[in-house]
């Protein structure tokens, strides 16, 4: 299977070599598909990465063969997804010599072009690969009830949503009246990883006493609870390090607060890896993974996704200390693989003390997280959900 098969994967991206599309490419050339056609455009509600270049790649047989980079325009966001629909039409229809099999679009937009591209008779079958689904995703109003029609667009018109977070098809029917058969082509398909058990390094060799948080540095993900408790858990747990990796608006504000409280020695900031294989070696000496979710300011933003932290701490062998903001935290509690904690700092320290103060404790944890996460093999989910879609 997909040996003879063509596929099309369009995303708008933030971390390049990272996320659904990226892992979704690494499998089907490991399956040599037949070509691949790879587009990437800048995500543009981030900094770090509005000013880059939309580029694609082709691939034949397992083998890069062609790629090409445009130039960045600096215009009023709307123009610029119009330029990038326009950009991924253009491109398909380049390789049109191709008739592709499958077109992946991971937000509506890119799903849509797909749409557009099957009705012209170049791609056979869509999958709207959808990372998540809130009612505010834009707060220009205007943005924002355009982003929710193209999604009910994609969901209604692709041959297949893959949603990532197990509460989004309810959420869709709930928020935007998508219910019926026209919208039952939903999956859960989460977000995956490439299990391998040596990237949980023996306890022996890991810092038992480092804790580490990689992701986005806004409000809502609470890494500021850590923060603050710093000072109290350098009592209780003498030489305890916090790592954060990652950017975002938060970053000059979180980075403040931790020369306010005079942490700069315990707290070090590091920006995102250049490639997947250093950023797992840095989570991998760490003891426990951080994703607080700060509950009291967040909506429906981490209950409709699924965190790719989560799943990159565990397949580390880094045990999770989270808060119920998280769709699955009753499953990752009772597998022991994390503390589910309410989101203030009694509740925050008390679980980094029960971890950390007991090496037995710390370990069993960390094998319970790694066992946990291995049914979240990209192999796996995409195997399972790729037969599906082709028949088989």
């Amino acid at each position: 299977m997909l040996k003879k098969n063509n596929f099309i994967i369009v995303v708008h991206e933030f971390v390049p070599q990272g996320g659904p599309a990226y892992e979704t490419l690494q499998y089907l050339l490991k399956k040599n598909a037949g070509t691949i056609l790879f587009i990437a455009h800048p995500l543009l509600s981030t900094p770090e990465t509005y000013a880059n270049d939309s580029r694609y790649d082709y691939f034949k047989k397992g083998k890069k063969v062609e790629q090409y980079r445009s130039t960045h325009l600096r215009l009023p966001d709307l123009l610029l997804f119009i330029k990038d629909f326009l950009l991924t039409l253009l491109w398909c229809v380049q390789y049109k010599n191709n008739k592709y099999d499958v077109f992946i679009g991971l937000d509506p937009l890119n799903a849509l072009a797909g749409i557009v591209l099957r009705t012209m008779g170049i791609v056979d079958k869509v999958i709207y690969y959808s990372i998540d689904y809130f009612p505010t995703r834009f707060n220009n109003a205007i943005m924002n009830s355009l982003y929710h029609f193209i999604d009910k667009l994609s969901v209604r018109f692709s041959n297949e949503t893959w949603n990532v977070g197990i509460n989004m098809k309810e959420a869709r029917a709930r928020f935007n009246n998508m219910k019926g058969y026209t919208y039952t082509r939903q999956y859960y398909v989460p977000i995956g990883i490439w299990f391998d058990k040596e990237k949980m390094k023996p306890i022996e060799k890991i810092d038992t006493k480092k804790l580490v948080y990689a992701g986005h540095l806004i409000s809502y993900m609470g890494i500021d609870l850590a923060i603050r408790a710093m000072p109290e858990l350098i009592k209780k747990i003498p030489g305890i390090s916090l790592d954060i990796i990652g950017m975002g608006a938060e970053e000059k504000d979180l980075k403040d607060l931790t020369k306010q409280l005079s942490l700069t020695k315990q707290i070090h900031f590091y920006s995102w890896m250049g490639d997947r294989k250093s950023f797992e070696e840095k989570l991998s000496t760490a003891a426990v993974g951080l994703a607080t979710f700060n509950t009291i300011i967040l909506d429906d933003k981490v209950k409709n996704a699924d965190p790719s932290k989560i799943k990159d701490y565990m397949v580390c062998g880094l045990p999770i200390i989270t808060t119920n903001a998280l769709a699955t935290y009753k499953d990752v509690e009772n597998a022991k693989a994390a503390i589910v904690v309410d989101y203030n700092q009694k509740a925050f320290i008390k679980a980094v003390v029960s971890l950390l103060g007991n090496k037995q404790t710390l370990d069993t944890y960390r094998h319970n997280a790694q066992k946990f996460v291995q049914q979240f093999d990209w192999e796996v989910l995409l195997n399972k959900n790729m037969q599906r879609l082709f028949g088989s």
